[in-house]
C-alpha cells in the first residue's frame, strides 16, 4: 500500500497454520468446545475445515483435553492442511457452493473433481453468474405474469360491469321499432310518449328528447341499441379471452 514499507498481516494473535507451537498451545486445551478453542488458536481455519482436521485424526468433535500424541498430530496435519497446493491432498474440486484444495469426507458431501483450481473457481463462478441471472430473469418473469394477472383481472371487471350497462340494449330497440310505428301519434317536442307496446300487449311510456323530432328519436334508439350490442359482442369475446390467460398453467 505504501512504497517501499513491507507489507505485514494484521495481527490476528493467533498461531500461524504453517509455524511450530500450536502443539504446546493445544495442550492448554481444558474442556469446553474443541472445534472453537483451534478456530480461536490457529488461524486461516474455517470451522468446517476444523471438523474434517479431527475427523481425519479420528479424534471426536467433542473432545475435552488432548493427549500428547494428538497435539502432535493436529499440527502436523494442520501444516499438511495448510501446504496442500504442494502435497499429495491437492485434488481441486467443488460441490455446488464452494470450491475446495482437495474434498472434506466429514460429511459425506459429494464433490466435482477438477483438473485445477482455477477450473473449479471458474466453473463455480460461472454457475453462481448463470444462477443469479436466471433468478433475476425469473423474477422479470413472474413480475410481467403478475401485471398479466391483474390487467386480466381488471378487464374481467370491467367487462362485467360493461354487460350490466347493457342489459336493456333491446328495450333501445323496441323503443325505435314502437316509435317508427307510431310518429303519427307522437307530437314534436314531446318530452314522452305513451304508446302501445304490440310485443308485449300493453301501452308504455316512452322517455324522448325534446329537441329532437320523432323519427330522429327513434333513430337515436336505434343508434343506442346497435352500439350496446357492439359493447356485449366484444366484450364477450374479451371476457374469453382474459379468462383462459388466467386458466392457464403457469
Amino acid at each position: 500500500m505504501i512504497p517501499k514499507v513491507k507489507y505485514l498481516p494484521p495481527s490476528q494473535g493467533k498461531i500461524s497454520p504453517i509455524s511450530d507451537g500450536i502443539a504446546l498451545a493445544l495442550s492448554a486445551y481444558c474442556g469446553g468446545n474443541p472445534i472453537s478453542y483451534l478456530l480461536s488458536t490457529v488461524s486461516g481455519f474455517a470451522n468446517s475445515t476444523a471438523y474434517e482436521l479431527f475427523f481425519r485424526l479420528g479424534i471426536p468433535f467433542d473432545v475435552q483435553s488432548f493427549t500428547s500424541e494428538e497435539c502432535e498430530a493436529i499440527e502436523k496435519e494442520i501444516h499438511r492442511f495448510a501446504t496442500a497446493y504442494h502435497n499429495d491432498l491437492f485434488a481441486p474440486c467443488s460441490d455446488g457452493k464452494d470450491f475446495y484444495l482437495f474434498p472434506y469426507t466429514y460429511n459425506g458431501q459429494s464433490y466435482t473433481s477438477h483438473p485445477n483450481f482455477n477450473c473449479a473457481v471458474d466453473e463455480l463462478c460461472s454457475e453462481k453468474d448463470r444462477l443469479t441471472r436466471l433468478k433475476t430473469h425469473g423474477k422479470r418473469i413472474a413480475t410481467a405474469i403478475k401485471s398479466a394477472e391483474t390487467k386480466a383481472e381488471r378487464l374481467i371487471k370491467n367487462g362485467y360491469l360493461k354487460l350490466e350497462e347493457c342489459k336493456n340494449a333491446d328495450q333501445f330497440r323496441l323503443y325505435g321499432d314502437i316509435l317508427t310505428c307510431n310518429l303519427g301519434k307522437v307530437k314534436k317536442g314531446a318530452t314522452k310518449a305513451l304508446l302501445f307496446d304490440y310485443e308485449n300487449g300493453q301501452e308504455i311510456s316512452i322517455p324522448l328528447d325534446g329537441k329532437l323530432s320523432p323519427v330522429e328519436n327513434a333513430q337515436a334508439f336505434y343508434k343506442k341499441y346497435a352500439k350496446q350490442k357492439r359493447t356485449i359482442e366484444f366484450v364477450k369475446v374479451q371476457l374469453e379471452e382474459q379468462k383462459e390467460l388466467l386458466e392457464f398453467p403457469k
